[in-house]
């Protein structure tokens, strides 16, 4: 999983640098059927586990859906891969 963002959305903000400073960011929200709840972001960070439940104006409910709304200009995505060629920004 990637958090992904354009080159724009970065222009005018910092980029996150620990999960918990997503917090501070527009993210969209994924919302799958079978969970009902929306997704908390997963991240491995010096062998521990985080979930982050961030906040956002969009809650979609697929992947397609959030990379649009990415590359709209909507905020920060939480992707399974970076697609190629997008014109977005992986943050690590």
């Amino acid at each position: 999983m990637a958090v992904v963002g354009t080159p724009a959305y970065f222009a005018s903000r910092p980029a996150p640098l620990r999960p918990q400073h997503l917090l501070e960011h527009n993210c969209i929200n994924l919302r799958l059927p079978t969970l009902g709840d929306l997704y908390a972001w997963e991240f491995d960070c010096d062998d521990e586990q985080i979930r982050v439940r961030v906040d956002g104006q969009l809650i979609l409910n697929g992947s397609r859906a959030i990379l649009q709304a990415g590359l709209d200009g909507f905020g920060l995505g939480y992707l399974p891969t970076t697609p190629p060629a997008c014109g977005c920004a992986t943050i690590r």
